[in-house]
């Protein structure tokens, strides 16, 4: 596994501290195994968007699911006995332009990007909230894709 350092100042004031389940448990003793387990629980969407996509609305949109929804803001303690739930903080939204690409090299930076974000959640640590969400501009006529 990637070395990592913990920040336990890391995301926002904790609101509740309850125990966890041994679902929950079992879930966490997977993820300390390695950096493929410890992604295997997460979940990723992609998708294509045609049209005016306004990025800012997207974010604000973002932001208030996880504002309004307490589990999005919800980690496990480090030594996984408790699950945190945390305030709310924003955060933004990633946003690459590779319209001026050819499509084979879109595909490249895309697979580099997705890459990249899977070494950044692999070295995420309890009890940092985590929410990875890009838009990638891909041609002129705001044609998007959209994953997290």
């Amino acid at each position: 596994m990637s070395s990592v350092v913990f920040d336990p100042f890391a995301g926002g004031e904790l609101l509740q501290v309850s125990p966890t389940t041994a679902p929950q448990k079992e879930v966490i003793a997977s993820a300390q195994m390695s950096d493929e387990a410890n992604t295997a629980f997460n979940e990723a969407v992609s998708i294509t968007i045609k049209g005016d996509l306004q990025v800012a609305l997207l974010e604000s949109c973002f932001n208030k699911l996880v504002e309004r929804h307490d589990i999005l803001r919800a980690t496990f303690s480090r030594n996984g006995q408790e699950i945190c739930l945390q305030e709310f903080e924003p955060f933004h939204l990633d946003f690459e332009d590779l319209s001026r690409l050819a499509p084979s090299e879109q595909e490249k930076e895309i697979s580099d990007l997705l890459l990249r974000r899977f070494r950044e959640l692999t070295r995420v640590c309890f009890p940092k909230v985590t929410h990875a969400c890009s838009v990638i501009k891909v041609a002129t006529e705001d044609r998007c894709r959209a994953w997290g």
